[in-house]
């Protein structure tokens, strides 16, 4: 995993955690061999991986931090009493990032602001969805790095019945939805990226 840091130059920095190289505008830093963790840890150690980020406070004092994955943002936004000491972050506060990365809770507010989503369903019942759901379909996470890392996907896709209710029994241990895949011609998705400041004024 990587974090992101702005520093007072206004300089984009790449950090990885694990040595891997990933320069970004000009610079580009290097943990030491061993400082942190190895992979194993990766998305989980997330105590090891504030504490990282606390002992180097003076070294990146004033940054802005980017986590480049769903489970450091959580790790952050988790510790941000500690961490706004040192760094500047970016992003709201945790029930609110929290609603967003969980996918169940997301799609839930979605359905209830009556903003427009793919046709989603539990898998409470994988057999029941499994005849209620058109094909093909997906099997998606709530929550994607666990999901990820177990079977290098982001998402299953299930083309029958039998496919739904097997992707489902292998994710049974993993909070997953199942997802109807909107019909949509290439270049039919668009994306909306917007910053918004903490007094709640768009800004970008």
């Amino acid at each position: 995993p990587k974090v992101r840091l702005a520093d007072a130059r206004g300089e984009e920095v790449t950090h990885d955690l694990y040595g891997r190289s990933d320069a970004l505008i000009d610079l580009t830093m290097q943990v030491e061999p061993g400082a942190v963790h190895d992979e194993k840890h990766d998305g989980e150690d997330e105590r090891g991986f504030v504490q990282y980020l606390l002992e180097n406070a003076k070294r990146w004092e004033g940054a802005v931090l980017f986590p480049t994955n769903d489970e450091w943002v959580m790790a952050v936004a988790r510790y941000r009493s500690q961490l706004e000491a040192c760094y500047r972050v970016p992003f709201s506060e945790l029930a609110v990032i929290d609603a967003v990365l969980d996918k169940r809770r997301l799609y839930a507010d979605a359905h209830h602001l009556r903003i427009p989503i793919p046709k989603t369903y539990t898998l409470n019942d994988p057999k029941a969805t499994a005849k209620d759901i058109r094909y093909p379909a997906i099997v998606k996470p709530a929550e994607q790095r666990r999901f990820y890392d177990r079977f290098g996907v982001k998402v299953f896709r299930a083309d029958n019945a039998a496919e739904l209710v097997r992707f489902a029994r292998e994710a049974a241990d993993l909070a997953c939805v199942a997802q109807e895949i909107v019909d949509v011609p290439a270049g039919g998705f668009y994306s909306f990226c917007s910053y918004v400041a903490p007094d709640g004024e768009v800004r970008g």
